[in-house]
């Protein structure tokens, strides 16, 4: 991975401090800010509930800097139940039945790093 991003003809460097100057001729703001980069992070629900009420109704990972994503959930016996590249895509479940499922979640992160995550959640009604 690179140690610096170029914005046009700056160079930024994660989380340094620089000087700032906004505005218009005759008229500007001098602003010293902080450049932070923040890492790959993914979160996993380990239940939800598929029942309309608007609440925990799509099982879906939440994260950010996340890329070249793939997500699937699989029954007790195996049987691919759910899958998709789409990171804004969760899985519905309405018409499976209460039980245990498995997820299997594989994505980049933001070093370029190939990574994975497994588990369970519990889909209750």
């Amino acid at each position: 991975p690179n140690n610096y991003k170029q914005n046009n003809q700056h160079f930024l460097i994660p989380n340094s401090g620089y000087s700032v100057r906004i505005g218009l001729p005759n008229c500007f703001v001098d602003e010293d800010v902080r450049v932070t980069i923040c890492p790959t992070t993914l979160f996993v629900p380990n239940a939800f509930t598929p029942n309309g009420d608007g609440l925990n109704d799509v099982f879906k990972p939440v994260g950010i800097r996340v890329s070249d994503y793939r997500f699937q959930v699989y029954d007790k016996w195996g049987k691919l139940s759910f899958d998709t590249n789409n990171f804004d895509e969760g899985w519905q479940g309405a018409e499976y039945p209460a039980d245990v499922y498995y997820y299997w979640i594989t994505y980049t992160d933001s070093d370029g790093g190939s990574q994975s995550q497994k588990g369970t959640v519990q889909l209750l009604r």
